[in-house]
């Protein structure tokens, strides 16, 4: 046996711009988020809801994307999951190229000073993967994406070893596409700003072909 040192615990993490790498143009961004601001009574959470895990889904509408007929909803759908099975080939290998995928995703609206807006901390069980595209981001910084480090225990330790941070904070920008694993807790902090929050959310699972 060697005495390399394993990284038992790696977390993988994918953040690319995708207006950046051309293959959102800004008439399809745009488009999405005139959908968000058309349709935004329907899409926002129910708030006879609480933010449970049971509810988690059933605040949006996970149906949107699924039974639709509008052309920049299929394009951004198509576009996303082709990401998602790139990801999942990276890390879990070609085989989920042979899998059957299921996926379930929608659009989230943070409204400015609506903490009940913000996505409370969750994981995605029953899922492989969760990914977030954003289409419009506060301006003052607020409505981040936290992710919760899986290690669980990271703040105990020594004065001399470094310790981990207990979470890591990313500021998003707009067009920017975030995939990660489903077992990764995650929130998103309240939106300040007098700009409403718009992204697009969901998950994906790879299951055995019949």
């Amino acid at each position: 046996m060697s005495r390399e040192i394993q990284w038992l615990w790696p977390t993988p993490i994918m953040h690319y711009n995708l207006r950046e790498s051309g293959q959102v143009d800004a008439g399809l961004h745009d488009a999405l988020q005139a959908f968000s601001e058309r349709n935004q009574s329907r899409l926002l959470n129910d708030e006879k809801r609480s933010a449970t895990l049971e509810t988690l889904y059933t605040r949006y509408d996970t149906g949107i994307f699924k039974r639709t007929r509008n052309p920049q909803l299929k394009a951004i759908r198509e576009l996303i999951l082709s990401e998602c099975d790139d990801y999942a080939a990276q890390v879990y290998g070609d085989q989920v190229r042979q899998a059957r995928r299921d996926h379930t995703m929608w659009f989230v609206v943070q409204r400015s000073g609506q903490a009940k807006d913000a996505v409370h901390a969750h994981y995605h069980e029953g899922s492989d993967l969760a990914f977030v595209y954003y289409l419009t981001m506060p301006k003052d910084g607020s409505g981040q994406l936290v992710l919760m480090d899986p290690r669980g225990t990271v703040g105990r330790g020594g004065f001399v070893v470094p310790r981990h941070a207990l979470v890591n904070i990313i500021q998003p920008r707009e067009g920017d596409l975030i995939l990660f694993p489903r077992y990764l807790m995650h929130y998103t902090t309240p939106n300040t700003d007098n700009v409403t929050r718009r992204v697009i959310a969901g998950s994906v699972k790879y299951e055995r072909p019949q």
